[in-house]
């Protein structure tokens, strides 16, 4: 009678067992990474020396080197709460485009780039815009 009833305790844990779902399933998290529709390749960054300059750069790349990008850099300052663009700046490329320009900012805030890339057709049609951030720079 003993063994029946371990007999039977370890069926039913041997069932339960199967039942349930490992804890690594349940503890993994979806790695999520931005999928864009033409371009192979998008970075910007910034870095403020210790005079204030603050040193911007944008590169963009498309898959289709006979496409058309449109490159923007707005260098941001973050002020009572929100982040304000204080100087722009602008280019076009076929295929790929780089910006790198520099600005002496004003000590005390926090500083980004915002890069933004449209692309376009050879023929002119629209393909898609992405807009980026750098890390922040506090001067």
């Amino acid at each position: 009678m003993k063994r029946r009833i371990l007999s039977l305790v370890a069926l039913v844990l041997l069932i339960t067992s199967m039942l349930v779902m490992p804890a690594t399933a349940t503890d993994e998290t979806p790695t999520v990474s931005p999928r864009y529709v033409n371009i192979a390749l998008f970075a910007t960054s910034i870095d403020i020396n210790d005079n204030g300059k603050a040193s911007c750069h944008s590169y963009v790349e498309t898959a289709n080197s006979t496409y058309t990008i449109y490159l923007s850099i707005g260098l941001q300052r973050y002020k009572d709460g929100a982040w304000t663009t204080i100087k722009s700046w602008s280019t076009s490329g076929t295929g790929d485009a780089e910006l790198d320009k520099s600005y002496y900012v004003t000590s005390g805030y926090y500083y980004r780039t915002a890069a933004t890339a449209t692309v376009y057709t050879s023929g002119g049609s629209y393909v898609e815009m992405v807009t980026i951030h750098s890390q922040s720079d506090y001067y």
